[in-house]
C-alpha cells in the first residue's frame, strides 16, 4: 500500500509508473530554448572570453609542447594536491626573511 501512493505516472503515462522521489522525473523535462531571447554578446564578453579561453587551454597546449601526456599531467597534480609544493614553501620562507630585514 505505502509503495503505490509513493508511485506517480511519468509523464502522465499511467501505464508507466515510476517513485515521485525518481530523479527522472526532473531530467526527463527539457526547456525548449529556441523561445529563449537571443543574447548580444559585447566586445568586452568576447574579449573576456578569449582571456578565459587562453587560461583554460593554456596547461594543455604547455604539457603538449613539452611532450608530458595527460596520465603525467594527472600525476603531478595529484602529486601537488597531496604534499605541499616545496616552491610553495621557499616562498613563505622568503617572506619571513624580508619580515626579519624589514625589523632590523
Amino acid at each position: 500500500g505505502t509503495t503505490l501512493r509513493c508511485q506517480i505516472p511519468w509523464q502522465g503515462d499511467r501505464d508507466n509508473m515510476i517513485s515521485r522521489y525518481d530523479v527522472q522525473i526532473h531530467l526527463d523535462s527539457i526547456p525548449d530554448c529556441s523561445k529563449l531571447p537571443k543574447h548580444e554578446v559585447s566586445r568586452e564578453e568576447k574579449a573576456e572570453e578569449a582571456r578565459c579561453n587562453y587560461e583554460r587551454y593554456r596547461p594543455l597546449i604547455l604539457n603538449t609542447y613539452k611532450g608530458v601526456s595527460e596520465s603525467e599531467a594527472l600525476a603531478k597534480i595529484d602529486l601537488e594536491e597531496l604534499f605541499p609544493s616545496t616552491d610553495t614553501h621557499k616562498l613563505r620562507k622568503g617572506d619571513k626573511h624580508k619580515s626579519q630585514a624589514k625589523a632590523a
